[in-house]
């Protein structure tokens, strides 16, 4: 099997994609709590998003649900997000096969890390994964 790496813009698409698809869900549900099933408990989470000291918590939150959804995802059969999918990328191992979640796992983690080596994204070398054109 012949890999394509999928480019750059290509991926910076796909995770814009993914973005408003978690912010949409993310902000659905918290509406449906605030005004549908508990608004008091709205309230208070209203209240801790405005406080400061708290950011750092929910940045932890924000980054386990989004490492979560991508994890899940490429270790799926359908192996991609939904932003991926939009775009027919594909994650897979060097040889095109599905990864599993502690790899796709390392692939969201590596992604942390703010520098790249060559074309090919350091967080998709040190997984030993592809993100291809399916």
């Amino acid at each position: 099997m012949t890999v394509t790496y999928a480019g750059f813009w290509k991926r910076f698409a796909a995770v814009i994609i993914d973005n408003i698809i978690i912010l949409v869900v993310v902000l659905s549900v918290i509406i449906f709590i605030g005004f549908v099933l508990d608004p008091e408990a709205f309230s208070a989470f209203s209240t801790f998003l405005e406080q400061d000291e708290d950011d750092g918590v929910l940045s932890v939150v924000c980054v386990l649900i989004y490492w979560i959804y991508s994890a899940a995802m490429e270790s799926s059969p359908l192996q991609a997000t939904f932003g991926k999918m939009a775009l027919r990328i594909k994650v897979t191992d060097v040889n095109g096969a599905c990864v599993g979640f502690a790899v796709a796992s390392g692939r969201y983690f590596g992604k942390l890390i703010p520098f790249r080596r060559c074309d090919c994204a350091i967080h998709g070398e040190e997984a030993g994964t592809a993100r291809h054109d399916g």
